[in-house]
C-alpha cells in the first residue's frame, strides 16, 4: 500500500500504518451504546475465538485506548486485520464512520444487524449500504452465524464502490483528482450559503450534495470522492433526532475520505454533540460567519496544492488523445454539471421561449431540464439586457408561512405573503442592478446621469445595506416582528418596506427605461427547500403568491420585461386551480423526445473527442439495438440518460473493455433501477403523508406474482393494507401514473396520462369504477426492479 496521507496529522501517517503487517485477526465494529446486544456480541466473541482459527478482537476489551489517541488506535487496527465484522443494530457514527474507512482502505467487510432490527426508518442513502451482503443473526445464534459464514476466507467484491490504489491519496500533488466535494447540512441554509460562497470566490473545481435536493446513492457519492482532493462536511445540527440520517450519511463519508486520504474538513453546530472517534478533527461553528472562516481557512491552506494538480492535470492533458478509459458525460444533477451545460447544452423550443417577453411559468418533474435551462441562461447575457437569476433554495419560507397563522382569512395571509415576496424579487433586482452600476463605473470610470440617481436612490435606503445580502435583511426584518408580536395586516406590510418598495419598482422601471434594456428575471429552486410533509397548505399560499406578483408587478409595470418561473409539476399542481382563466399565464412544460435525448450524449462525446455513440459500441451492439433498449426501459428525461451512459461507461472501465455490449447494458440496467427506486422514493416524499415506499413495492411484488400488471381493487386493497385513507389513496394512484410508475390500460391500450386534458377528471372516472376490472400495467423499468430487488 502507498505511504497515505493521514488528515489527524495532517501529513504522512507518523505511525508507518501503511507498512502494518495483516495478522491474522478479524476487528469488530460496534456500539456500546445498547447494553443488551454489547453483551451478545462480547459473549459471541469470546466463542468465535475459541471456534475459529482466527482471533475476534474487541474493541472494549482487546485494545489499548486509555492514553493514545482513540482513532489511531482503531486505524491501526483495522488495517492489520484481515476483515472487519460491522455490527450496525445502533445506527451509531463511530461504527458508521468504520465502515467508511474499512471501504475506503479496502478490507474484506461483513455487515450484520440484531435480529430486533428495524429497516422501515432507515434512510434511503443508508439502505442500499445495509443490502450489501448484510445478514441478520438471532441473539442466541450470534457466533455460530459466523461459523457458518467465514466471510473473511472469501474473495472481496468488485463493486464500483471499491477504492484501489491508485484512489488513496498520498502527500504527492501528481494525481488528477482536483475537486472539492461538499456535503451541506441538513437544518441550516445561511451556513450552507456561507460556505458555497466561499468555494465560488475560490475559483476551484466544486461539488455540491445538498440533501433537501437529492438523493445519491453510495456509489454516486465514491465516484465523486474519487474525483476529489477536498472534502467538506457540514453535520449541522446533528444531535437533532430528525438529523440522524444525515448524521449517520456523514458518518460513512467521514470515513471513506480520511481512509482514502482525502483533504478533510468537518463542521458540526455548537448544538450537537461531537462524535468521540473523530472528535479532534470536528470544527463547531455557532453562525454563519465561523463556518465561512474554517472553509475560508481550509481552502487557503490547500490553495497552492490544488494549483500544483491543475498544472499537472493540465501538462498532462497536452497532446494527448481521449481514449475509452478517460471520457467524463459530466454529472447527471445540472448544480454539478456546469461546465457540460456551457459546452453542450441542447437548446430546445422550451428553452428558446425562456428570451421572449411577458411572464411565464417553466413546469416539469425533476430531470426534465428546467435547472440546467436555468444554468445556462444565467451564462448568457441577451443581446441589450439585463438579466436576475436567483436560484431560491437558500431562504426560509416556513417562516414566512408561520407569520400567516395569526390571521383568519386567506385575503389577509395573502396580503403577507404578497408583500414578502415583492420586498424579496426587487431588493435582488435592486442590488444586481447596483453591482451592474458600480462594475460599469470602475471599468469606465463615468457614469450616466440615469444610472448616478438609481446609485444615489440605493445608498439611501436602510435596506439596501450592500455588505447585507437579501437573506440578512430577512432574517432581521422577521426577528422584530417576532420580538414585536406584530399581527396586524399594514405593521406586517410596513415591516416589509411596503411604500418604499413601491417608489423602488418606479426607480427601476425609469432605469430600465433610459437604459433601453430588456430584464430577464429567473427564479429557479423553491422546490428544494419546501416539504409537504411539513405544511401542505404552505405550497399553496406561498407559490401561488409569488406567481401572483409575478404576474402583476412585473408584467405590468416593467415594460419590454421576461420573468421566467421554474418550478416542479408536482408543485405547480397545488395551486394551480387557483390560476383562473382570465390571466392567460404562458406555461410551458419540459419534455424530450428519444431523438434529442441520443444528441445530448452525442454532444457530450464530442466533448471527449468522440464523435458519435456508434464509436463505443461493439459490433453486435448496435446503435439501433441500444436505442430500442432505452426506449423500453429508461425514461425520456436528460438526468436519466446521463445518468445511464455514466455507468455504461463507469462499468466498461472498471472492467477494462474498449467497447460497450449487451452484458454491460444489462448491468447498468440493475443500477438504474436502483436509481429510478431511490429517486422516486425522494420524490413520494413530497405527498402530504407518510408511506413506506418499500412494504408498498413488496406488497406490489406479492401481488402481481411476476406478471406485468395489477387490477386497480387489488392495489387499492394493498394501500388499506398500509392504512392509507381514501384520499391519501387517490393521491397516490394519481402520482403513480404521473412518474409513469405505471400506466392506466383503457381498451387494451396504454393511456399516456401527461397527455391527457383533465387528468384529475379521468382519475375520478377510474376510481369510481374500480370493480369493472380496471386494470394498470407497470413500466418496463418497474417491473424489472420487481424482478430483481424484491
Amino acid at each position: 500500500m502507498k505511504k497515505k496521507y493521514c488528515e489527524f496529522a495532517t501529513d504522512l501517517c507518523p505511525n508507518g500504518i501503511e507498512d502494518s503487517v495483516q495478522e491474522n485477526k478479524i476487528f469488530a465494529a460496534y456500539s456500546s451504546h445498547n447494553p443488551d446486544i454489547v453483551k451478545i456480541i462480547e459473549e459471541g466473541l469470546k466463542q468465535l475465538n475459541r471456534l475459529t482459527d482466527i482471533r475476534w478482537q474487541s474493541w472494549s476489551k482487546d485494545m489499548d485506548i486509555e492514553n493514545s489517541m482513540i482513532f489511531c488506535e482503531i486505524c491501526k487496527n483495522i488495517s492489520s486485520s484481515k476483515a472487519v465484522l460491522i455490527e450496525l443494530s445502533d445506527l451509531n457514527f463511530n461504527v458508521l464512520f468504520e465502515y467508511g474507512y474499512s471501504i475506503a482502505i479496502d478490507k474484506k467487510i461483513h455487515p450484520t444487524v440484531n435480529e430486533n432490527f428495524d429497516f422501515n426508518d432507515i434512510e434511503r442513502f443508508i439502505k442500499p449500504l445495509l443490502g450489501i451482503g448484510i445478514g441478520k443473526y438471532e441473539n442466541n445464534r450470534f457466533s455460530q452465524k459466523f461459523v457458518k459464514k467465514r466471510f473473511w476466507e472469501k474473495e472481496k467484491s468488485n463493486l464500483l464502490m471499491k477504492f484501489s490504489e491508485k484512489d488513496i491519496l498520498d502527500d504527492s500533488t501528481e494525481i488528477e483528482t482536483n475537486s472539492v466535494l461538499f456535503i451541506k447540512n441538513n437544518d441550516k441554509q445561511d451556513i450552507s450559503e456561507a460556505i458555497e460562497w466561499e468555494l465560488t470566490q475560490s475559483n476551484l473545481k466544486y461539488i455540491i450534495d445538498d440533501p433537501q435536493e437529492e438523493s445519491n446513492n453510495i456509489i454516486w457519492y465514491c465516484k465523486q470522492l474519487k474525483k476529489s482532493f477536498g472534502v467538506i462536511i457540514d453535520l449541522g445540527l446533528s444531535g437533532k433526532k430528525e438529523n440522524l440520517n444525515h448524521f449517520l450519511k456523514c458518518a460513512f463519508l467521514a470515513g471513506l475520505s480520511i481512509g482514502s486520504g482525502r483533504r478533510t474538513l468537518i463542521l458540526n453546530s455548537v448544538h450537537a454533540q461531537k462524535p468521540s472517534d473523530i472528535i479532534l478533527l470536528v470544527n463547531p461553528y455557532s453562525s454563519a460567519k465561523d463556518a465561512k472562516r474554517f472553509a475560508s481557512r481550509f481552502l487557503s491552506q490547500h490553495q497552492n496544492s490544488f494549483a500544483i494538480i491543475n498544472s499537472y492535470v493540465q501538462m498532462l492533458q497536452i497532446g494527448k488523445e481521449s481514449t475509452f478509459s478517460n471520457i467524463d458525460l459530466g454529472d447527471y444533477v445540472a448544480e454539478n454539471d456546469l461546465s457540460f451545460i456551457e459546452r453542450s447544452f441542447i437548446e430546445t423550443p422550451e428553452y428558446s421561449e425562456l428570451f421572449k417577453t411577458g411572464y411565464k411559468l417553466f413546469i416539469g418533474r425533476k430531470g426534465t431540464g428546467k435547472s440546467a435551462a436555468f444554468q445556462k441562461f444565467k451564462m448568457t447575457t441577451p443581446h441589450n439586457s439585463f438579466v436576475v437569476s436567483k436560484l431560491f433554495n437558500q431562504y426560509n419560507l416556513d417562516d414566512i408561512y408561520n407569520l400567516t397563522t395569526e390571521f383568519d382569512t386567506d385575503n389577509d395571509k395573502n396580503k403577507v405573503v404578497t408583500a414578502f415576496w415583492k420586498f424579496v424579487l426587487l431588493s435582488l433586482i435592486a442590488k444586481d442592478l447596483h453591482d451592474f452600476i458600480i462594475d460599469k463605473k470602475n471599468k469606465n470610470g463615468f457614469l450616466e446621469d440615469f444610472e448616478q440617481r438609481f446609485l444615489d436612490y440605493f445608498d439611501k435606503h436602510c435596506f439596501f445595506d450592500s455588505d447585507k445580502s437579501v437573506t440578512e435583511h430577512l432574517v432581521e426584518i422577521i426577528d422584530r416582528i417576532k420580538s414585536s408580536s406584530i399581527y396586524n395586516v399594514k405593521q406586517l406590510q410596513s415591516e416589509f418596506y411596503q411604500q418604499e418598495i413601491i417608489t423602488l419598482l418606479t426607480e427601476i422601471n425609469s432605469f430600465l427605461k433610459n437604459s433601453k434594456k430588456q430584464l430577464f428575471a429567473n427564479i429557479d429552486g423553491l422546490d428544494t427547500n419546501i416539504c409537504l410533509k411539513n405544511n401542505p397548505s404552505l405550497i399553496s399560499l406561498i407559490l401561488f403568491n409569488l406567481h401572483e406578483v409575478c404576474s402583476n408587478l412585473f408584467g405590468g409595470k416593467i415594460l419590454n420585461s421576461s420573468v421566467n418561473l421554474f418550478i416542479r409539476e408536482d408543485i405547480y399542481d397545488t395551486f394551480k386551480d387557483k390560476i383562473t382563466q382570465k390571466d392567460k399565464v404562458k406555461k410551458i412544460f419540459y419534455k424530450w423526445d428519444k431523438d434529442t435525448l441520443l444528441l445530448l450524449i452525442n454532444k457530450r462525446l464530442q466533448v471527449n473527442n468522440i464523435q458519435n455513440i456508434i464509436y463505443i459500441l461493439s459490433e453486435d451492439f448496435t446503435i439501433k439495438i441500444l436505442m430500442q433498449k432505452m426506449s423500453y426501459y429508461v425514461f425520456s428525461r436528460p438526468r436519466d440518460y446521463i445518468f445511464f451512459f455514466n455507468h455504461l461507461i463507469q462499468i466498461a472501465r472498471f472492467q477494462k473493455l474498449d467497447k460497450i455490449d449487451n452484458r454491460i447494458f444489462n448491468v447498468a440496467l440493475d443500477y438504474y433501477s436502483i436509481h429510478i427506486f431511490e429517486s422516486m422514493e425522494a420524490e413520494i416524499l413530497t405527498l402530504p403523508f407518510k408511506i413506506n415506499f418499500g412494504e408498498f413495492m413488496n406488497g406490489i411484488k406479492h401481488l402481481i406474482n411476476d406478471k406485468d400488471r395489477i387490477l386497480l381493487e387489488y392495489l387499492q386493497t394493498l394501500l388499506e393494507k398500509l392504512c392509507l385513507e381514501e384520499k391519501e389513496q387517490n393521491l397516490l394512484i394519481a402520482f403513480l401514473l404521473k412518474v409513469e410508475f405505471m400506466v392506466y390500460i383503457e381498451n387494451n391500450t396504454s393511456v399516456e396520462w401527461s397527455k391527457l386534458i383533465e387528468p384529475e377528471t379521468k382519475l375520478r372516472y377510474i376510481l369510481n369504477h374500480s370493480k369493472e376490472r380496471k386494470t394498470f400495467i407497470f413500466h418496463p423499468i418497474i417491473k424489472y426492479l420487481l424482478e430483481k430487488h424484491f
